[in-house]
């Protein structure tokens, strides 16, 4: 609901929070049409490899270790708003309006 009310540029999520999981709550983040594309990092203490890769193919953007330096965690957000900011289309132009050809009045007639 408040990736829905707010639209942030990222989300951090941990795989280990209260009430729903990480993974579950990232999983329904890609399910959303408005933020699909957000970038998703998991911050997270899990260190099994299988972890990542559930994470990973769950849709997650990044995945980070803790305990982490915050200098990587800095790091690792700046890449990710680049890259976003990067895949970002632009805006299709609003249609311009083209008036119908003139109708020749005298059609067949010279």
């Amino acid at each position: 609901d408040i990736v829905e009310f707010k639209r942030p540029d990222l989300v951090i999520l941990d795989c280990n929070m209260p009430e729903i999981g990480g993974i579950e709550a990232l999983r329904q983040i890609r399910l959303l049409r408005i933020a699909y594309a957000t970038p998703v990092l998991m911050l997270t203490a899990r260190r099994g490899e299988s972890d990542e890769e559930i994470a990973m193919r769950a849709g997650a953007s990044d995945y980070l270790r803790k305990p982490f330096d915050p200098d990587q965690l800095v790091s690792r957000v700046e890449d990710l708003l680049r890259r976003a900011e990067l895949q970002k289309l632009p805006e299709p132009p609003p249609p311009m309006y083209r008036p119908p050809p003139p109708r020749d009045r005298a059609w067949g007639q010279r």
